[in-house]
């Protein structure tokens, strides 16, 4: 509902507050066509778009899960993250299959 907080409803799910379009899949899919092995750090140049729609920058798992289950991309294993702020933590590495 409008003007509802995280608070509001315990039951919501993730996917609820992260709610995203196909245009954004379908850039993150040209994205991944593009570098062939990416993590999610790869994703983050699509951040001015998630602000404009006003989106949770967790949605990026959220796709990877729908282009994993899929077929069009596939988890590769974890690697550090490239981004000062992630401080090395290790993020997925995905390899584009097809799409």
């Amino acid at each position: 509902m409008k003007g509802e907080t995280l608070h509001d409803n315990h039951y919501k799910t993730l996917l609820e507050y992260c709610p995203y379009d196909i245009n954004l899949e379908l850039e993150v899919l040209r994205i991944a066509r593009q570098l062939k092995l990416f993590t999610a750090d790869d994703l983050h140049i699509l951040d001015p778009s998630l602000d404009r729609l006003d989106l949770d920058r967790r949605v990026y798992g959220s796709i990877l899960r729908t282009l994993a289950d899929q077929g069009k991309i596939k988890f590769r294993g974890y690697v550090p993250s490239e981004r000062q702020t992630c401080h090395n933590r290790p993020v997925g590495q995905w390899e584009f299959i097809h799409g």
